[in-house]
């Protein structure tokens, strides 16, 4: 396969600068700590306005509205979520929700009754075994029901970029290659494949 060549003016532009070492030779390869740290700082120059389209104050109503956003849009679950979040405000209150009261707050959304089932079940998950929070490594995380490794992965990165958490795990183990690590925020892209 014959190399690309790259666009002109890219080698100039000090945003696309990343060390050679930081470039892949083959499809996945883990980058060492110094290759992440150079790729997270050229993706914050190139987009410093970079930020998760869910409106959400904190790990909960994150969460809460991940998993919401499966198949639809951001947009439409901003316009549900308000009324969600203002009725239940945290996972103790959810865990306590009556199902149908739960379906018409978020009935607007496609999938809603097992969206609401997964919230309840996650909310109850979240009192039971982690005491209300949102638990903090992505292993934990896909064990609560409605969210798989899509969803915590683009739970941990934002939470890690946004909400200056740096104890939290970006780290896929189980993805093809021996665990690559994945930064891609696309709506689109599977992190864990």
């Amino acid at each position: 396969m014959a190399a690309t060549k790259p666009r002109a003016g890219a080698a100039a532009d000090p945003r696309l600068a990343l060390p050679a070492s930081a470039v892949a030779r083959g499809r996945f390869r883990r980058q060492t700590p110094e290759e992440m740290a150079a790729t997270f700082a050229g993706l914050r120059a190139m987009h410093p306005d970079a930020h998760c389209e869910l409106d959400h104050r904190g790990p909960f109503q994150l969460l809460c509205a991940t998993v919401l956003s499966a198949q639809t849009t951001d947009v439409a679950v901003n316009k549900a979520t308000p009324a969600l979040f203002a009725r239940f405000p945290d996972a103790r209150a959810l865990a306590n929700a009556d199902p149908a009261e739960v379906e018409r707050l978020v009935g607007t959304l496609g999938f809603f009754r097992q969206k609401t089932r997964s919230l309840i079940g996650l909310a109850q998950a979240l009192v039971r075994d982690h005491g209300g929070e949102v638990p903090r490594t992505l292993d934990e995380l896909v064990k609560l029901p409605g969210v798989g490794r899509k969803t915590a992965a683009r739970l941990v990165i934002e939470l890690k970029s946004r909400l200056d958490l740096p104890d939290l795990s970006i780290e896929i183990p189980g993805s093809p290659g021996g665990g690559a690590t994945r930064t891609s925020r696309s709506e689109d892209e599977n992190p864990a494949e």
